[in-house]
């Protein structure tokens, strides 16, 4: 172990010397613990989810250096686990007296849950070709190496050699002599706007993940519990309890308060920044600005449509038509287990489908339905409520330090996939769009702008805000899906290897960002996106007015 290894790992153990209930009064939000004159972690942590999308906070560490690019399958993470077994700290969960657990400003039922026909439930045993497989173990971090004594075989999974204190997993077929296949195939129908219980899974294992991550951030809440946000609809809903139920373990309803907000036209919610702006409704102008996936699955799929025609008789394929069915590969998958569209396409065609999005830089409505949420990020980084409500913010939640506190070191915010591209836009991590406008007729070798890597189901974007003794300021970085996103589309945030910015050169540009962004022209102005390429489709901005 690296000597800056150790320092870190050792920066995050808790300091029992340290007076953790009384941290610097400026830094009170943010900071965990002090002792000495070296200072652990600080952070600001944002989490966001939605149909099976979340942005959520990721974990952080500190020495002489700042934190270097992690993710979970970094193989020095390892070094990062506190050995805190054997341990005498005892933490008790919650507080005994919070002083904002008011049940009439957090109900549990707001209604407006959306259509949630069920459908037919999931039988894989009747239509997949074999059963589904369960490897590995979430969350759970292996040593790199084991003791160099003996013969090593690169094969060897240690959490199968753990007897009985084994994480379960899925035993190889014919292992105990009889070697069978379901074998029957029936047509099932879908359900329609609520979480499958795959998508359970995902937010149970997300909960279960920050948990072991960030637990020791609850420390912090000696007199009050922490304020997680959702939306009403059905599906939104069923995830964030679901994360809940997997970080707080069962029970959970006293351990923090929801609060959930009403996705509904005429209720401002940033988000669902989309309800209360006109132009982005059916009929409205979103669809004008995102010619792009009409135009690339025209080319992509061409011969694919070709292809499958000669299978069909009596309907003429459409490429829309085409494309539905590979949606339905993915929808038909997570929603009962297998599907049987997914075969119907080549690596190539699916790669293509990866290629193409809706939204983000290229929508001219993207920057403008982020923006509500940019305004709450800049009023929790410098504990300040809104000025102005000019975008989607919501006044009579946001206003208030009970349901949209200020003081808090843990944030969990829910949305949907859309708003997350949303947010990225608005935030001008332009990194992700730098190479410019994306073609048309072709997937380029070099880009930076992927959809699964950015908005998958049940994705994850974590802000961080830290400090370090290498460091004269404190610093934010902003995590996607376990990878540190470059903030150097930012003004004035430097190019960094740790992906770093100081907290005031970020605040300052998204200050700007908002100053800049008229939301009464993007969703309620009479503009048109000029045709072909005369229009600029890196910033998600809306043609000026003239």
């Amino acid at each position: 172990m690296s000597e800056r290894e150790t320092e870190e790992q050792q920066h995050l153990l808790p300091s029992h010397a340290a007076d953790i209930s009384s941290p610097p009064p400026a830094f009170r939000t943010f900071w965990l613990s002090k002792g000495g004159t070296v200072s652990t972690p600080y952070l600001f942590l944002a989490f966001v989810s939605g149909i099976l999308v979340c942005l959520l906070p990721q974990y952080v560490f500190s020495g002489s250096s700042c934190p270097s690019s992690m993710s979970s399958a970094d193989d020095s993470a390892h070094v990062l686990a506190p050995p805190y077994v054997g341990s005498t700290e005892v933490h008790n969960w919650p507080p005994p007296s919070p002083t904002n657990d008011l049940p009439t400003l957090f109900p549990t039922n707001v209604g407006h849950a959306g259509v949630t026909p069920t459908g037919a439930e999931p039988a894989l045993v009747l239509t997949a070709p074999s059963y589904p497989i369960h490897t590995g173990a979430a969350q759970l971090v292996l040593p790199p190496a084991l003791h160099a004594g003996g013969k090593s075989n690169k094969g060897f999974d240690l959490f199968k050699k753990w007897g009985n204190l084994s994480p379960w997993y899925s035993v190889k077929r014919g292992t105990f002599g009889v070697n069978s296949d379901p074998g029957i195939r029936q047509t099932l129908g879908l359900p329609l706007a609520v979480l499958t219980p795959f998508g359970r899974q995902q937010l149970f294992d997300l909960g279960i993940s920050i948990r072991l991550k960030y637990g020791f951030l609850l420390q912090n809440f000696t007199d009050a519990l922490p304020v997680f946000r959702t939306e009403s609809q059905d599906r939104m809903l069923a995830s964030a309890l679901n994360f809940a139920a997997g970080f707080w373990g069962i029970p959970y309803e006293d351990k923090y308060l929801q609060s959930i907000t009403i996705e509904a036209g005429n209720f401002n919610n940033t988000l669902a920044p989309y309800m209360t702006c006109p132009n982005a409704g059916v009929s409205g102008k979103a669809d004008r600005g995102t010619p792009f996936l009409k135009e690339w699955t025209s080319v992509y799929l061409k011969e694919t449509r070709d292809r499958l025609q000669g299978h069909i008789d009596g309907y003429a394929l459409t490429i829309e038509d085409v494309y539905t069915m590979q949606q339905m590969c993915a929808y038909e998958t997570v929603a009962i287990g297998f599907s049987k569209f997914c075969g119907l396409f080549t690596e190539e065609e699916w790669e293509g489908f990866n290629y193409g999005y809706t939204s983000a830089f290229g929508a001219p409505l993207a920057r403008a339905q982020g923006i509500g949420y940019i305004q709450e990020l800049v009023a929790r980084l410098t504990h300040t409520p809104i000025q102005t409500h000019n975008s989607s913010t919501n006044s009579t939640l946001d206003d208030s330090h009970i349901t949209f506190p200020l003081d808090h070191n843990l944030y969990v915010d829910a949305t949907h996939e859309v708003v997350v591209l949303n947010i990225i836009t608005a935030l001008n991590l332009s990194s992700f769009a730098a190479n410019g406008p994306l073609p048309t007729d072709h997937i380029p070798k070099q880009r930076s702008f992927r959809v699964s890597e950015l908005a998958p189901f049940s994705t994850n974007v974590q802000f961080q805000l830290l400090s370090c003794p290498s460091r004269e300021s404190e610093q934010i970085r902003i995590i996607v899906n376990d990878a540190v996103a470059p903030l150097t589309g930012i003004e004035g945030c430097p190019e960094d290897a740790d992906g770093m910015c100081p907290v005031a050169t970020f605040v300052a540009a998204q200050k700007k960002i908002i100053a800049s962004t008229d939301w009464a022209w993007a969703c309620h102005g009479d503009w048109e996106v000029p045709a072909g390429h005369e229009w600029n489709t890196t910033t998600g901005d809306v043609p000026v007015s003239q």
